[in-house]
Parts: C-alpha cells; structure tokens; sequence
C-alpha cells in the first residue's frame, strides 16, 4: 500500500469486506471519465498509451480494489455508468473500453470473460463519476 500514484498514501486501498465468489460488487470511481485513446508514437518509435488514459485506468482499477474485486473465473455481466462533467462528445465504446481494460486481472483474468455489457452515459456536472457492477453470470455454458 502506498505506492502506488493514485493512492494517496494507502487510504485508497483500505478494502470493503471481501465479497463471496459469485456474488456482484459495484463500485464508484469518482472524476471525470475519460475515453480509451489510441496509443500513441513517440520519439525513436515508441508506443505509448496517453497519461490521461493510464492515470483513469489506474483509478478505476484503484476502486474496484477497494471494494474488494477478486479476478472471476467464468462469464461476467457488466453494468457500466457514467456521469460526464459536461456535455462534449465522447464515444460510448472508448469509454466502456477503458473500464474494461483496467478490470483486466482484477474483475477477470481477461475482458474477454465479459459476456454481456450495459453501458450509459448521463450527465452529472456537480459530480462526474463511473459506477461499475460486475456480476458473474449464471449462464456458464453456450457462451462463444
């Protein structure tokens, strides 16, 4: 704990009670969303991935931590919501790729695990915010 550059010193990281396997945990990431963007090439023909993107990524993963996220096994159903501090164009998809990116380890060992996705997006200009439920879905076969 503490090392982290979001963290604050380690309060971030104090966890909720830890859920049972298969049960749903929500969590809200406080800020501003920020959208997926492209990597980027840098100087001597490095890609990158813009801070911006990372510093997000890396709150949101922060918050699902705390409330107390394990890495699920099977098929997830996912419920993703943002509250957007002003009304300039985003894409949905970008938006929803960037929560499910840095759930990758946490939520699941992969976002391909992720076998259903709700996605909205609402505008909140005194609090912008993401609220994420994750929910293991019953369904454990039949899927692709």
């Amino acid at each position: 704990m503490g090392d982290h550059p979001l963290d604050g010193g380690g309060w971030l990281l104090r966890r909720a009670p830890t859920p049972r396997v298969g049960q749903p945990v929500k969590f809200t990431a406080p800020g501003a969303p920020v959208p997926k963007a492209r990597p980027r090439l840098g100087r001597r023909g490095r890609v990158y991935t813009p801070q911006k993107t990372v510093n997000f990524e890396a709150r949101v993963q922060l918050y699902a931590l705390r409330a107390g996220m394990r890495p699920a096994t099977g098929p997830m159903y996912m419920q993703i919501d943002f509250y957007m501090e002003n009304r300039r164009t985003r894409d949905l998809d970008n938006l929803a790729k960037a929560v499910l990116d840095a759930l990758n380890g946490t939520a699941y060992a992969d976002d391909n695990q992720v076998k259903e996705l709700r996605v909205r997006k609402f505008l909140d200009r005194d609090n912008p915010r993401v609220n994420v439920e994750c929910i293991p879905h019953p369904i454990r076969s039949g899927w692709a």
